[in-house]
């Protein structure tokens, strides 16, 4: 399995959260039922020379977009998850002749 080893900038967006089923009676009792964690996600930011941006751009191509799943270390954390790109396009932006940044999120594989 492949591994995404570009560092994002210093600012980055996560999300977690629980599938909980709640259904509410006529009486107005109220039952819960635990589907299980959701998948963490992270955004991630990338600036910097073109040639760096062109090489996650080729890793995104060569993963089929979200299609493939591979490894990658969270910020502040010390193990890897398995995730995959969450979406099926990613938009780059370029600055100048040599700079681009782009912003992509990562989904993880439960």
């Amino acid at each position: 399995m492949r591994t995404f080893t570009w560092i994002p900038q210093y600012t980055f967006e996560t999300s977690q959260g629980h599938r909980v089923l709640i259904s509410e009676m006529e009486s107005g009792k109220e039952y819960r039922y635990y589907k299980g964690r959701k998948p963490r996600e992270w955004t991630l930011g990338f600036a910097g020379n073109a040639e760096t941006i062109k090489e996650i751009e080729d890793f995104f191509n060569s993963m089929k977009g979200a299609f493939s799943s591979f490894r990658w270390t969270p910020p502040n954390e010390y193990k890897s998850v398995v995730v995959r790109f969450k979406d099926q396009t990613l938009d780059g932006t370029g600055m100048g002749l040599n700079y681009k940044s782009l912003n992509l999120t990562l989904r993880e594989v439960l």
